[in-house]
């Protein structure tokens, strides 16, 4: 399940709830207070990260009141926190691998651009006297400009 689908099944039951929580507690009572202290709008302006939060003290006020609303109630929404907070987690592990792989990558190509500079000047440097085997190491095939034709053909070496 994707943060995003958490998140939406998170808001859609709180929203649900809510008619059942003003039903069993009425409304502006101190245990609907505890649900939703500034009502729904604290919950659908929420962020990723502000709903996780939020979702703590809703859980908190569920248990306090679990005669009033049932075992049912109280079992899907730990359902539904878990899942939120396993898409959550999921996702920024997501994130610490794809910056780890990035970060790794970008060392690697630092090491091989340094080690083919070195063996490009090894080799320069051990046959600048012998243009044969010279030769046999760069291809300057592709910078001669041959003038019969547009695109000159690639020189296997």
């Amino acid at each position: 399940m994707s943060k995003q689908d958490a998140y939406d099944d998170v808001l859609d039951f709180i929203r649900t709830k809510e008619g059942i929580i003003k039903g069993t507690f009425k409304k502006g009572s101190p245990a609907y207070t505890e649900f939703y202290p500034q009502g729904l709008t604290q919950y659908n302006n929420a962020s990723v990260e502000g709903m996780k939060v939020l979702l703590v003290s809703y859980v908190s006020a569920a248990n306090k009141y679990k005669v009033e609303l049932g075992a049912a109630f109280i079992t899907e929404l730990t359902d539904l926190q878990l899942a939120y907070i396993n898409a959550r987690d999921g996702q920024v592990d997501k994130k610490s691998e794809k910056a780890s792989a990035q970060t790794l990558l970008r060392e690697s190509r630092t090491e091989l651009t340094a080690q083919l500079s070195k063996c490009m000047l090894y080799i320069a440097a051990n046959t600048i006297d012998n243009e044969a085997a010279f030769k046999g190491y760069f291809n300057f095939g592709l910078l001669e400009v041959d003038n019969d034709k547009t695109i000159s053909e690639p020189v296997l070496v």
